[in-house]
This record gives structure tokens, sequence and C-alpha cells, in this order.
């Protein structure tokens, strides 16, 4: 009888201990795939930003009147020339924030897509941003 007690408690605690070893095994895997989300959220952005860096340090390359180099622009949205690759030929490049109606189908309902568009046409969307706003300064600093 003292055996097989031996047994059965040895079992319980082997299964406990299975157990355990199982849990600490899938907060491992989550916690993993949480921070590959994470890092590619990162990415993304990065890249975002090198992007637009890069468009709006060319606002007005290549205009014979830089005063024209900016064709419109509001708070959510900008349009201007450029040469972008360095042809000769100037580009028209625009940035625009999609409506929340744009991307239904993500958890956070505040997601909306930045439209890049380059000579009329759709050059990428950056889906996952909730705000882009830009702060517009006439000649005078006003």
């Amino acid at each position: 009888m003292s055996t097989m007690l031996d047994m059965v408690g040895s079992f319980i605690i082997g299964g406990l201990l299975m157990m355990m070893i199982l849990n600490v095994n899938a907060n491992f895997n989550m916690m993993s795939y949480e921070d590959r989300l994470d890092l590619m959220v990162q990415e993304n952005l990065a890249e975002l930003i090198e992007e637009i860096e890069f468009d709006f340090r060319k606002i007005g390359y290549g205009v014979q009147n830089p005063s024209l180099a900016i064709i419109s622009a509001d708070t959510s949205s900008i349009s201007f020339w450029a040469d972008l690759d360095n042809d000769g030929a100037l580009d028209q490049v625009s940035y625009t924030l999609g409506p929340t109606s744009d991307v239904s189908g993500t958890v956070n309902p505040r997601d909306r897509v930045l439209y890049r568009t380059v000579n009329g046409v759709q050059v990428g969307g950056s889906l996952g941003v909730v705000d882009f706003q830009l702060t517009l300064y006439d000649i005078s600093g006003s």
C-alpha cells in the first residue's frame, strides 16, 4: 500500500511539474510572438518615417519658383512638387490620411491608412496609422 501511495504521489507531482513546464513554455511563446509583433510595428514605423523625411526633404527640389512647390496643404494632407528621383522631371507627391472606414478589419477602431500618391499613382499605403497632422506656417511664421 505504501508503494502505491508513493507512486500516486509521484505521478501527481510529476503531472504538476509537467503542467508548470508547459505553462512556462506557452507563456514564453506568447511573449516571443508579442515581441515579434512589436518589432514589426517599429520597423514599419521607421520605414514610413524615412519615406516621409525623404519626400519632405525634396519638397520644391527642381521647381523653378519655390513659392509654387506646395500645391495644397491642410492639417491631414499635403500635395507638393519635387524631383524625387533626380531625373529633371517634377513629380507630384501627395500624402492623404484615409477615413477609418477604409480599415474595418483591425482591432483598433481608430486605424487609418496613410496614402502616398506619386504622379497620380498610389504608391503603397501605410496601415495602422492613427493620426497624421501637419502644422502649417506661412512666410511670416504664423
